[in-house]
């Protein structure tokens, strides 16, 4: 028993937090970006590298719906990537992270998630720092689902027909008001 719970509880994909940080780049691995992954940890603690475009992609149309994706990739495999991805739900956040940034920035500008293209990798942490830090304040990537009829009761009122009644509740109430009595 005890070898399966140490099992589940240090399993590299177990993911207790909302947010993955995905970073997307062939040379993700290399030694220049390796201290800048260790510092995004500090922020958002899951984070996975991938420098193949298709299994980020497996991995991106897995996540849970409840999870929010802030994605990194480079320049070129942005190109290809991000018009599959835009729309999916769970991604919050794209950042570009390029040695061209002008060229990036043309062709990413009619994506509204792409949140900024860099050169800098200083300045790229910063960004995701900033931004995830006013997400977490804003909790701009939750939505609250909210009921107020019960499921279960077939014939439930609808709430035009509610207001509907109140209105001529309303309206009767007015009208004895004005009546003028002997």
């Amino acid at each position: 028993m005890g070898q399966i719970l140490n099992k589940i509880f240090t399993s590299a994909d177990d993911n207790l937090e909302t947010f993955s940080l995905l970073w997307l780049d062939g040379s993700v691995n290399k030694s220049d970006n390796l201290h800048a992954q260790e510092e995004l940890r500090t922020t958002i603690h899951q984070l996975k590298t991938f420098e193949k475009p298709d299994k980020c992609l497996e991995y991106i149309y897995n996540v849970p719906k409840e999870d929010r994706i802030v994605l990194i990739v480079s320049g070129q495999l942005g190109r290809s990537i991000v018009p599959n991805i835009h729309s999916i739900e769970q991604l919050l956040s794209i950042y570009i992270y390029c040695y061209d940034q002008n060229s990036n920035e043309q062709w990413s500008s009619k994506y509204r998630k792409v949140k900024a293209v860099v050169t800098n990798v200083k300045e790229l942490i910063a960004r995701i720092q900033f931004d995830h830090e006013k997400q977490q304040q804003n909790k701009i990537y939750e939505s609250l689902p909210i009921s107020i009829f019960d499921p279960k009761i077939v014939h439930e009122k609808l709430t035009a027909d509610l207001q509907g009644h109140l209105v001529h509740s309303q309206l009767l109430i007015n009208c004895l008001l004005q009546v003028k009595s002997d």
